[in-house]
């Protein structure tokens, strides 16, 4: 016999139960493969926000500046600095 279980709804439930915090507010599960999750909320950080290069990849929690800058490289095709300039000139 198999089943099929939708394990992302599943712990999202988990986490309501045992965080009251989190009733009523949305949140994403992410898997291996959500770097666009994250890469959008690099992105909003750093269209809205003067934070640093630094500052936004420890938010994020980063274990280093160097890696989320190739994180975001390679989801963005462009560095985080590349990005803010971008959007600053728009």
């Amino acid at each position: 016999m198999f089943a099929l279980a939708d394990c992302k709804n599943f712990y999202a439930s988990c986490e309501r139960v045992f965080r009251p915090d989190l009733q009523g507010r949305p949140i994403i599960v992410l898997s291996n493969n959500d770097g666009c999750a994250v890469a959008l909320q690099a992105k909003l950080l750093l269209r809205s926000t003067k934070h640093t290069i630094e500052q936004i990849a420890e938010e994020l929690n980063f274990s280093t500046t160097p890696y989320f800058c190739r994180f975001f490289k390679r989801e963005v095709g462009i560095t985080p600095t590349e990005y803010r300039k971008k959007c600053v000139t728009l």
